[in-house]
């Protein structure tokens, strides 16, 4: 889209308290950088559980945005709440000075879409394009097939295949096993590399250690328990020279895990520390000062389909990935050029991948992370993704008007 003739409103419709929230919410923020410099005007709106008695508004790098709290209560108040969705959406754009005519196009993020939602904008003529971003398998589910998440889950990938205008989604993994049948832009997450901080130069007293990291929440999707054994099976001598930094979980959370062996993490002493839940900013710092970001997955369908946004935030600060890299993440790294990677999770696997990385020097680990953060601003950044998510979004626009004859928000007043 050329900048200079475009104005059509993207609203971005996600779950997550805005600014910065969540996956889903950090998303919705670079999607709407990249649109801004596609010639696009975002709008943010973010539905999620408060407490609070009014909707939060405000802007997040120049674009405004509206948090509509959601009523915590019993599972029928959430249900109606459900139902009103399409009126609360109308509602907040109001509140921003938004009038329902100048919107162009809705992205919704899929666990936000229905059929509701999808009637109000046919009645306004504005395309939806739906964002999907999981793959849920019924292994994850107390009750594998009938769980009711689970069910919602297939229903709702199965809706936003077939009934919005375009759909967005994470992978190319995730894209084969959803086979779209509307126009569809495999978008991975991307970061806006201009406001992250390269990483710093090691103090000559760390010159000949690897200062390892991890960001998240780890599940059966996010394997510790390979990296923390591979660290207590070091040499003494080794394992003085890593420092793997936890933030997130809690030290008593880790050991809750299944693949986590508390002998284990005894074992590696000072080499493992657990600093709990951190800031966004916080995180980003830690990303800058460590040489390798750790990811860690099973071989398994929705660990396959998705795509960390860890990997590129580390990356934009010169963090290399350490630890598997399966399904679309192999696209975007490189063992021994932009990472280090194990070719399973075993524990043989990412030990020897740990080896490896002691045997580098700091010249060599410093070269990698320069080509990850190059890697970051080359294939994962706004600037990147702002051309080709922009002409997607123009050709839906243009589309949606040679079969309606008329701008979308308005059932009257044609294109000029």
């Amino acid at each position: 889209m050329d900048p200079a003739t475009a104005s059509g409103t993207v609203v971005l419709f996600v779950g997550g308290e805005l600014p910065h929230g969540d996956a889903t919410a950090n998303r919705a923020v670079s999607l709407a950088k990249a649109l801004r410099e596609g010639g696009w005007s975002p709008v943010l709106l973010s539905e999620y559980a408060s407490d609070r008695s009014h909707d939060a508004r405000g802007v997040v790098d120049g674009i405004p945005y509206a948090n509509i709290g959601l009523t915590q209560g019993s599972r029928v108040m959430r249900l109606a709440e459900r139902f009103r969705r399409q009126k609360r959406v109308a509602k907040a754009l109001t509140s921003l000075g938004q009038p329902r005519s100048d919107v162009s196009l809705l992205i919704v993020h899929a666990t936000l879409y229905g059929r509701l939602l999808q009637q109000w904008a046919d009645r306004r003529q504005i395309p939806i394009v739906a964002d999907l971003m999981e793959r849920h398998e019924p292994t994850q589910f107390a009750r594998g097939r009938l769980d009711p998440r689970y069910l919602r889950h297939r229903r709702l990938s199965r809706l936003c295949a077939r009934r919005p205008a375009g759909l967005l989604l994470i992978s190319k993994q995730l894209q084969t096993v959803v086979r779209p049948r509307v126009p569809a832009l495999v978008v991975p997450p991307f970061v806006d590399t201009r406001e992250v901080v390269p990483h710093s130069a090691p103090t000559a007293g760390s010159m000949d250690h690897i200062n390892l990291a991890y960001a998240g929440t780890p599940t059966n999707k996010d394997l510790l328990g390979p990296v923390v054994d591979a660290i207590a099976a070091l040499d003494p001598r080794l394992r003085a020279r890593v420092k793997l930094t936890i933030a997130g979980p809690t030290r008593e959370s880790i050991l809750a895990l299944e693949d986590v062996k508390e002998s284990s993490l005894q074992s590696c002493g000072e080499s493992v520390a657990v600093v709990g839940r951190l800031s966004r900013t916080e995180v980003r710092r830690l990303w800058s000062a460590s040489d390798l970001c750790v990811l860690v997955r099973p071989r398994t369908g929705y660990a396959v389909a998705g795509f960390p946004s860890k990997v590129p935030e580390a990356m934009a600060a010169g963090c290399a990935l350490f630890g598997t890299a399966h399904g679309d993440l192999a696209d975007f790294t490189h063992d021994g050029l932009d990472a280090l990677l194990a070719t399973s999770s075993s524990h043989e696997d990412v030990s020897a991948a740990l080896r490896r990385a002691l045997m580098m020097s700091r010249t060599e680990l410093d070269a990698v992370r320069n080509a990850a953060r190059s890697g970051a601003e080359n294939l994962l950044s706004v600037t990147a993704w702002a051309l080709p998510l922009s002409v997607f979004l123009d050709q839906l626009d243009s589309r949606h008007i040679r079969s309606h004859g008329c701008v979308p928000g308005s059932q009257t007043r044609p294109r000029s």
